[in-house]
């Protein structure tokens, strides 16, 4: 069954919408064809895209439970293995775009001797169960919420930031963006056609409450979320 609207015969869309409104009496209703007002950002938003959005980013990643680190391009591999090396896995999940970063991220693993589990070969989302730490790339980032915003394809596999108990999320300046408004638009250039078909936003650690209000973190996902800030990667 198609999910379209198909008109009776004979009556155009105008006149059709014209029936709906007379029939709820709201006349004011906007016609089909009437632009949408212009929003008022005074109003709508809260970050400005003049903002510090870095700081903000982590100021408000570290109020919903995040453990923030902070590093810049130079030094991005020897604080990448520093902070691996702190969580001490002994084996982990990779999920980052190929490149340098891709690289880094793998050589930071080799540093402390974890084993870099390619589940691409390895049974898939099943290979994430092996797993103590799963790193990943982002498609962007949320200043306004602190949010790291996820996607899925060849080389992201949801699982590696849903099923190891400690995610590790690495987000380049360039990838932070004011609010939500401005994420469908990012990055620029992207139709809605080349937008990925699915995008999660996560906001801290996994956590659930019972009847009673009793917090538990780690429940249907990590227990610990940390993010690697490259603050100069614009």
């Amino acid at each position: 069954m198609s999910g379209e609207l198909s008109l009776p015969v004979g009556l155009d869309r105008q006149a059709f919408m014209g029936r709906v409104r007379a029939a709820l009496a709201r006349p004011d209703l906007p016609q089909a064809d009437v632009p949408p007002p212009e929003i008022d950002e005074s109003v709508a938003r809260l970050v400005s895209p003049r903002d510090d959005l870095v700081a903000l980013f982590c100021q408000r990643a570290q109020e919903a439970g995040m453990v923030v680190h902070s590093t810049t391009s130079a030094a991005l591999g020897a604080d990448l293995a520093a902070v691996i090396e702190a969580l001490a896995p002994r084996a982990a999940c990779v999920s980052v775009a190929e490149g340098s970063l891709l690289d880094t991220a793998l050589d930071g693993l080799r540093r402390i001797g974890c084993e870099a589990i390619d589940w691409r070969a390895k049974d898939g989302l099943e290979a994430h169960y092996d797993a103590d730490l799963g790193v990943t790339d982002v498609f962007a980032a949320v200043a306004e919420s602190g949010s790291l915003v996820l996607t899925s394809d060849a080389v992201h596999s949801r699982g590696t930031f849903l099923v190891p108990p400690v995610h590790l999320a690495l987000v380049p300046a360039r990838a932070i963006v004011p609010d939500l408004l401005d994420l469908l638009a990012f990055p620029r250039g992207r139709t809605p056609a080349e937008l990925p078909a699915a995008l999660v936003l996560v906001t801290g650690p996994s956590k659930t409450a019972d009847i009673e209000g009793i917090l538990i973190t780690g429940v249907h996902g990590p227990r610990e979320v940390h993010v690697l800030v490259i603050r100069d990667a614009v």
